[in-house]
């Protein structure tokens, strides 16, 4: 099967992936039966694709006016093989860093980053984040915005981020 049902306005869709196995019963035993589901996302991403964000309004397809410490969550993220975070964004007069920290907001940081002010939000740069040790398996990602002068007004606006290989 082609990963090629999404709508043709999605950048790729989500699908799910349900495999279920049930054992044979064999010599009067009781019958097992396993199951696992996984979610195969693009590694280009936007975050309302997201599956929470907190402290960040949302502005059509991207986020806007996020706040300091605000962030974006991604449950069951394969990690292999990714090296480095793409981020699309616009920050108008504010500079901070974008934070990425895995299994929780105090969990270990992954990938720091950071960005200046582009002259509105509307102005588009590109940010790469680097992650400088091997990670491997599914983990909870936390993608965290915030300013370390303790701003707490609209910092940036996200558009998309893209984890690399």
């Amino acid at each position: 099967v082609g990963l090629t049902a999404h709508k043709q306005d999605e950048r790729g869709g989500i699908y799910t992936l349900t495999a279920t196995y049930t054992d044979q019963n064999a010599h009067g035993a009781t019958t097992l039966t396993d199951s696992e589901m996984i979610k195969l996302r693009s590694a280009k991403m936007r975050p309302i694709d997201a599956d929470a964000h907190v402290g960040i309004d949302r502005w059509g397809n991207a986020y806007g006016s996020a706040k300091n410490k605000s962030y974006i969550l991604l449950k069951n993220i394969d990690l292999t093989g990714i090296k480095s975070l793409t981020y699309e964004y616009g920050a108008e007069k504010r500079s901070g860093e974008i934070v990425v920290r895995i299994e929780s907001l105090a969990g270990p940081v992954i990938s720091t980053a950071k960005f200046t002010p582009t002259g509105g939000e509307d102005k588009r740069q590109t940010l790469n984040g680097k992650i400088d040790k091997q990670i491997s398996g599914r983990h909870h990602v936390y993608i965290i915005v915030q300013n370390r002068e303790k701003t707490m007004d609209d910092l940036c606006k996200l558009w998309t981020f893209s984890f690399n290989q």
